[in-house]
């Protein structure tokens, strides 16, 4: 035990890393925290500064081109309340409409009235100034209209959507 006393490598300090201009030191320095010297940090960052600012450039500049890649989608919808929303079952009333042949809101009709050309026609005619290409047949007709018209299940509501994929409407 002695001799580790004696010995001058054993007592000496434990050395300090050099990084850059200045060190800094891990360990047991004025306390028990670790000190990182500021300037080593501002040192590493300028002599960074270049790698930094392009990696942040090409990453900006690709997220560009991808945005600028995206197709255009327009869609809208809304919900439309057909029927009366809280059904009060009168025995007397329901047997009247019975007899009479008075059904619930036929949705499938509704449907059909609302793709109808004379509902249609009105809401083209003023859209058609600003998206002359616009016509019936690819709002409502087709294999793939723009238009869609469905009854969300189990509900007296009918959903109207309107989906353009091309950006021209």
């Amino acid at each position: 035990m002695e001799e580790s006393l004696s010995n001058p490598v054993a007592s000496a300090k434990s050395p300090t890393n050099e990084v850059g201009p200045s060190s800094y030191t891990v360990g047991r320095a004025r306390g028990t925290s670790e000190e990182l010297n500021l300037r080593q940090v501002l040192f590493i960052l300028r002599h960074r500064l270049w790698l930094i600012l392009a990696i942040a450039g090409g990453v900006s500049f690709a997220v560009l081109l991808w945005t600028l890649q995206q197709r255009q989608v327009f869609q809208g919808n809304f919900q439309l309340l057909v029927g009366d929303p809280i059904v009060q079952q009168d025995p007397t009333k329901q047997l009247v409409l019975d007899q009479l042949g008075v059904k619930e809101v036929d949705y499938d009709t509704q449907i059909a009235v609302l793709k109808s050309s004379s509902i249609l026609e009105p809401i083209i005619k003023e859209m058609s100034l600003q998206y002359p290409e616009i016509s019936y047949e690819n709002l409502a007709g087709g294999n793939n209209p723009y238009l869609a018209i469905n009854q969300l299940k189990d509900t007296k509501i009918l959903q109207v959507s309107f989906l353009d994929g091309t950006g021209s409407v």
